[in-house]
């Protein structure tokens, strides 16, 4: 049985947020990529991009993600460009339950505006990279988690809980769909 919860989804949809929340709420560890990158390397993503290039961060990307074979119990936040590597989102479906957390627009937005990433985009370049990117990761989700509306500590807390309860249900019906094979066998 798995026993990472892995989230992935554009940047803004509380990635991060809700994963610590989650891990302090299962008395899980938590890991999110975007800040062993930031420490590995010593400067964040964007700044690693102008120097570097994509290929050179999607490597990074790799060595980060392939030292987690071994983990377990673990709340796993992933920066949006780990998963949507193939061979990346192979081993985040190996290790652990793949929940994809969505927001609207507007509130992705209003969240992310600072990022550099962001910041040269229109609305409608944003959008369309939402909507691109969902489908990539929509493949590998076991479940899909929407993250609406204004953030805070009230609201994270209330958002973990809601998450957890699904997480949970999800679990259960796995089960109950191995022990439906496995008497079916006999």
């Amino acid at each position: 049985m798995k026993s990472n919860i892995v989230l992935i989804g554009f940047i803004g949809t509380l990635k991060s947020s809700l994963g610590y929340m989650l891990s302090r709420k299962t008395n899980m560890r938590f890991f999110d990529t975007d800040t062993a990158l930031d420490n590995k390397q010593g400067t964040g993503r964007p700044i690693l991009l102008s120097w570097h290039g994509e290929s050179y961060v999607q490597a990074m990307e790799r060595q980060v993600i392939a030292n987690m074979y071994d983990w377990t119990q673990t709340v796993i936040s992933c920066g949006g460009g780990i998963a949507l590597d193939e061979a990346n989102m192979k081993i985040l479906c190996d290790i652990g339950i793949v929940v994809l957390l969505k927001s609207p627009l507007e509130d992705i937005i209003e969240r992310a505006s600072r990022r550099s990433f962001l910041m040269s985009k229109s609305i409608a370049e944003i959008d369309y990279m939402i909507k691109d990117r969902n489908a990539f990761y929509e493949q590998y989700a076991d479940l899909i988690f929407y993250t609406a509306g204004e953030i805070d500590k009230m609201s994270i807390n209330v958002m973990a809980d809601n998450l957890h309860r699904e997480i949970f249900d999800y679990i259960c019906r796995l089960n109950a769909e191995y022990r439906y094979v496995e008497a079916a066998q006999f």
